[in-house]
């Protein structure tokens, strides 16, 4: 009877032990997972300002900007342009 009784003791030892490292380990878990998730939103977030700090710098039409660069290029030097002339330079052909 005694080795009955000591045997129940040791197991609901045991058994309260056992609980108490399974709440453990989940809020490790937890804890793990937490932080995982604050370095993605983190890596997130840095990654969104450097997108968007790049792609401010860059012209609103990049093939656009490029075409208009051209045209001037192309534009004979004079002293005085009329107005159809400026709109053209600057607009570029007129497509029906």
């Amino acid at each position: 009877m005694l080795y009955t009784v000591i045997g129940d003791i040791i197991l609901l030892i045991n058994e309260k032990f056992v609980i108490k490292m399974k709440y453990h380990t989940l809020l490790k878990q937890f804890q793990q997972m937490l932080w995982t998730g604050i370095i993605m939103v983190f890596v997130a977030l840095v990654s969104a300002a450097a997108t968007m700090y790049y792609v401010a710098d860059l012209p609103a039409d990049k093939w656009e900007y490029m075409q208009m660069e051209q045209r001037w290029a192309n534009w004979p030097d004079k002293e005085c342009y009329s107005k159809d002339n400026i709109e053209l330079l600057i607009k570029g052909p007129a497509t029906d």
